[in-house]
């Protein structure tokens, strides 16, 4: 799948639908300690498929939620956007 020309892949919760050619299944939305041990997997495969831009939900703000969602703002440097 290609954004603006670019390879694109996903951090995909399980359940979560998308077409793209590249999905990682991330694990449960809410399952934070499950989240937090398969991030860093995720990333480095999604990496390794050589993509030009992986997404990925940025979970609350709140608890060990946080720190997932601090981690994926700085993997993103200064290159986020909000889709609603």
């Amino acid at each position: 799948e290609r954004l603006s020309g670019h390879r694109l892949g996903v951090l995909l919760p399980s359940g979560w639908n998308i077409s793209t050619g590249s999905k990682f299944d991330w694990g449960e939305i809410g399952d934070w300690p499950l989240l937090v041990e398969r991030l860093y997997a995720g990333l480095r495969w999604l990496d390794a498929q050589t993509l030009g831009v992986i997404i990925a939900p940025l979970p609350p703000d709140e608890g060990l939620a946080s720190a997932i969602r601090q981690r994926l703002l700085k993997a993103a440097g200064a290159t986020t956007v909000e889709i609603l």
